[in-house]
């Protein structure tokens, strides 16, 4: 048995599909890429150093140099935003965008952007480098958000007059692996190997043939005759399909490839496992939690009022017994009530993260019953606030009341972090 690091494209991959199959819509997933890579905006203002100042200034004059020779591409486009989400230092971070431009990819691709477009997107991307190189963190974050508001209504408008055609045999795979992107197929077929083609289609076969859980899709000999290969290659492409979750093969008269419901909680433990072998720390992963949280509060108050009585239950239900930093479950809720599924598979990853860390050390060795108890009190009061201004409707208290409960969460986690420094 040989010990393998994970492989971000397949687990990007493996997300990608689970969303697909929820039904995630584009505009679910755009609102998540505007939330985090603002974050990307704002974090690489911060870390970024001389060596990530020339990157960014190399891109942008390879932009400018292809736009002036009619050149410009998509694949400038996309190496803009993975090269700030990599200079964003946050392994979480930048597998979330992985996964959020998916969708983007395959219509990108396709197309032959239109050169006043291009023109506009290089003076945006100059626009966030500035904001960046200077060090203003609040106005890299807005340009970024803007610029990709923008960006998004222009595909979306393409899209659907047409003028962006789906054809899969003009996707361009060196571009994607350029980008460390998963390849989807090359013009010839031949930079996929056989067994991930066939899973790939059979994946678009299930997603989009409307398929309902528990149907059968086909028998095995019907399957082969469809695809043209062979057996081995045919049992390969569906044991990729079953780590996906999305279909299981049964034997027997009755059995046959059958859909089957994704499970949540495989995919979330999949994501856990690659950020924890990339040795994702507790700050990195408060740093994309708490943009995520807002977000989830502003979205439960528009779209969640049919859940709010729910809400209140759970918080009035609330056990003052446990350590406030581990107590998630207002917080998944809220996730849940803000419409967007991404959204909550993301925050129930680093909910489940965060637990990971501090569970080990909980409760504190170093405080008191009386402090203890304390803390407890203050942690429970604070979701009652938040969920009364969920409840009233009042977006900007209910965004002051959760940035004030995951800062004061966050403090917590540092006197942790200090307490295990101290003793090696």
């Amino acid at each position: 048995v040989e010990v393998r690091a994970p492989v971000a494209e397949a687990v990007v991959g493996a997300i990608a599909t689970y969303l697909d199959f929820l039904g995630v819509t584009p505009a679910e997933l755009a609102e998540l890429r505007h939330v985090l890579m603002g974050l990307a905006a704002r974090l690489a203002t911060e870390r970024i150093d001389e060596s990530g100042i020339v990157r960014l200034r190399g891109l942008l004059e390879a932009e400018r140099k292809a736009a002036a020779d009619g050149a410009g591409t998509a694949e400038h486009q996309l190496d803009f935003y993975a090269t700030v989400a990599e200079l964003a230092d946050n392994p979480a971070l930048s597998l979330f965008w992985s996964v959020l431009i998916q969708r983007l990819v395959r219509p990108l691709m396709s197309s032959t952007p239109d050169p006043a477009e291009i023109a506009r997107s290089h003076d945006d991307h100059q626009s966030v480098v500035r904001a960046i190189v200077s060090g203003d963190a609040s106005g890299a974050e807005a340009r970024m958000r803007d610029h990709l508001s923008r960006r998004h209504d222009t595909v979306v408008k393409a899209i659907e007059t047409g003028a962006i055609a789906l054809d899969p045999k003009r996707y361009d795979a060196d571009v994607l692996d350029a980008l460390g992107l998963p390849i989807v197929v090359d013009r010839e077929g031949a930079r996929e190997k056989l067994p991930a083609r066939v899973a790939r289609e059979l994946k678009d076969l299930i997603v989009e043939g409307g398929f309902e859980t528990g149907e059968v899709i086909g028998m095995e000999s019907e399957l082969l005759e469809r695809f043209g290969v062979s057996r081995s290659v045919f049992r390969e492409a569906v044991r990729i399909i079953e780590f996906y979750g999305l279909a299981e093969m049964r034997r027997g008269p009755r059995g046959g490839l059958t859909v089957r419901e994704p499970d949540a909680a495989v995919m979330e433990e999949a994501v856990i496992s690659y950020l924890e072998f990339m040795g994702i720390g507790l700050d990195r992963l408060l740093e994309i939690r708490i943009p995520l949280e807002l977000m989830n509060v502003e979205w439960a108050i528009e779209r969640g009022r049919g859940g709010l009585d729910t809400l209140v239950d759970v918080v009035e239900d609330e056990p003052v017994g446990a350590l406030p930093v581990r107590r998630f479950e207002v917080h998944e809720l809220l996730s849940r009530l803000s419409g967007n599924r991404a959204s909550v598979l993301f925050t129930a990853v680093l909910s489940k993260l965060i637990d990971r860390h501090v569970l080990p050390s909980a409760p504190m060795p170093d405080v008191s019953e009386e402090e203890r108890a304390t803390l407890e009190r203050r942690g429970h009061s604070e979701h009652v606030e938040i969920v009364a201004a969920v409840v009233a409707g009042d977006v900007a208290l209910a965004r002051h009341r959760m940035l004030r409960h995951l800062e004061f969460i966050s403090v917590q986690f540092d006197r942790l972090a200090r307490w295990h420094r101290d003793r090696g």
